[in-house]
């Protein structure tokens, strides 16, 4: 009994010990392949991990200048560079090509790809693609024209600037090797290019008098010009000469003042400055630019071109004379300053009483003085005139004492 029971029991503990070993065979081949699973997974996440990215940290949000020699020039200069990161865990080297497009207003107007270039991982700061390892082109930067969309190129060989209007520029690193996961990145930046406006003179107006003695001149800003950008305004006050159209003058005649003015659209003719001259004309103008960089100025940043007149004594009175001939004449000398030297010709109407009766005169003339003849006055008569406002040929308005 013990024999049989020692041998059961021995027979069963040995049948547990296969059932023990063939099961902890099923846990190491269970164990195995979830390792060979983990490995794999561990595998394909390394290689995922190899990633490329561009990143365009130059880009302004507006163009500076939409001048393409200035663009140029400026890319030359290493104002717009480019970043380019590649990673991979294993520092395997790897060959890229980039792609890079432009859409003006949000349609395509260039795609161009660069040949093949192999780099390691690293970080790489491109001033211009001629930095190591260069990236090139087909054709260089001429192909940049030639690639362009024919509407905006004609625009641009035309004129020699950007069209206004809003770019997107996308640059992308393309792995060129298939069997190989890199994760690429595109660098994208929008830039707008835009022509700020000059401003508008307000004070003196076109053809103004001015009787002030330190007379203050003053103009709107300059509109459109990019955010924390410093205009400066070129202010230019030139004499009229005889014969002289505005223009004339303001290129070719000695200024008494030409000044630069920022950060104020105001400027006072102090005492200090050469006297202005009772009885003539002078035109003034500004001219907007960029005081610390070129900005781009439709009609070079030249307001229109306004004249004035200084006269600090005011505007004379009529002077009539009656009876003087047969006829009874009223003179009404025009100043000088008002005449100018362009023979004005005044025209306006006037009544007076005569004899208890109202009578009504049209009167007009050219010159110094203009005389009018009041027709059917009796030399004797007394004659009471009231004048009105006068308005000269070239928009000047004159009120003289009654």
């Amino acid at each position: 009994m013990p024999d049989s029971t020692e041998n059961c029991l021995m027979g069963s503990h040995s049948t547990n010990r296969r059932l023990g070993l063939r099961h902890l065979r099923r846990i190491a081949v269970g164990a195995s392949f979830l390792f060979l699973l983990v490995a794999s997974a561990a595998g394909i996440e390394a290689r995922a991990q190899s990633t490329a990215q561009v990143q365009l940290t130059g880009v302004p949000p507006q163009l500076s200048s939409v001048q393409l020699g200035v663009i140029e020039r400026n890319y030359r200069a290493g104002m717009y560079p480019v970043q380019f990161i590649y990673n991979d865990p294993s520092d395997r080297p790897a060959v890229f090509r980039f792609r890079f497009t432009v859409r003006y207003n949000g349609s395509v107007v260039l795609e161009m790809t660069s040949d093949p270039t192999r780099f390691l991982p690293g970080i790489y700061l491109y001033r211009t693609f001629r930095d190591a390892p260069q990236v090139r082109f087909p054709g260089g930067q001429n192909a940049l024209l030639r690639n362009l969309a024919p509407s905006l190129r004609r625009q641009i060989e035309n004129t020699g600037r950007l069209p206004e209007g809003d770019y997107e520029i996308e640059l992308e690193a393309e792995p060129m090797d298939p069997t190989r996961l890199i994760s690429s990145l595109p660098g994208r930046a929008t830039v707008s290019a835009r022509v700020a406006e000059p401003p508008v003179l307000i004070y003196p107006s076109n053809g103004a008098l001015v009787t002030e003695a330190t007379p203050q001149f003053s103009w709107s800003p300059a509109t459109g010009v990019p955010g924390n950008t410093m205009v400066q305004y070129s202010l230019r006050i030139v004499e009229i000469n005889a014969g002289q159209t505005p223009l004339q003058a303001l290129r070719s005649n000695i200024p008494h003042v030409e000044t630069v003015v920022t950060g104020t659209t105001t400027f006072t003719y102090l005492p200090n400055e050469l006297p202005l001259q009772n009885g003539r004309r002078y035109v003034w103008q500004i001219v907007a630019s960029g005081a610390t960089e070129i900005l781009p100025f439709s009609d070079n940043g030249e307001t229109d071109i306004y004249t004035f007149t200084y006269g600090d004594q005011g505007v004379q009175r009529y002077v009539w004379r009656y009876p003087s001939t047969e006829d009874p004449l009223i003179e009404v000398p025009i100043p000088e300053y008002a005449m100018g030297d362009l023979g004005l010709s005044v025209t306006g109407v006037f009544s007076g009483t005569v004899q208890g009766e109202t009578v009504w005169a049209d009167f007009g003339g050219e010159g110094d003085a203009a005389i009018f003849d009041v027709q059917g006055t009796p030399p004797n008569a007394t004659l009471e005139l009231k004048v009105g406002t006068v308005k000269l040929s070239n928009g000047m308005t004159i009120t003289p004492g009654n």
